[in-house]
C-alpha cells in the first residue's frame, strides 16, 4: 500500500506526524462540490485526517486509485477509530 500524501497542499506534506516522521495518509472519502472534489485523508500511524481540495481533472486522472482505496480499506480504517 502506498502513501498519497502527493495528492495533499504542500504545508500538509510538510507537516509531521505525531509518531514523528511523515503522515502515512491514506483517502477515506470523497465529496464533490462545484468545480472540485474535497478527498479527506486519514494517517494510518496517527489517525489524524486532513481534506485536500482536486480539480475535476486532478480527480479524474486519480479516480481509480482513490476510489479502489476507499473501498479496500473502508472496514479498517473504521475499526480503527472505535
Amino acid at each position: 500500500m502506498s502513501r498519497y500524501n502527493y495528492l495533499l497542499p504542500k504545508h500538509e506534506r510538510m507537516r509531521r506526524c505525531q509518531h514523528g516522521g511523515e503522515h502515512y495518509y491514506l483517502p477515506i472519502s470523497v465529496q464533490a462540490t462545484i468545480g472540485n472534489y474535497g478527498v479527506k485523508f486519514w494517517c494510518k500511524r496517527c489517525a489524524e485526517s486532513t481534506v485536500a481540495f482536486l480539480t475535476e481533472e486532478e480527480f479524474s486522472v486519480q479516480q481509480n486509485l482513490i476510489e479502489s482505496v476507499i473501498k479496500k480499506n473502508e472496514n479498517k480504517i473504521f475499526a480503527s477509530n472505535k
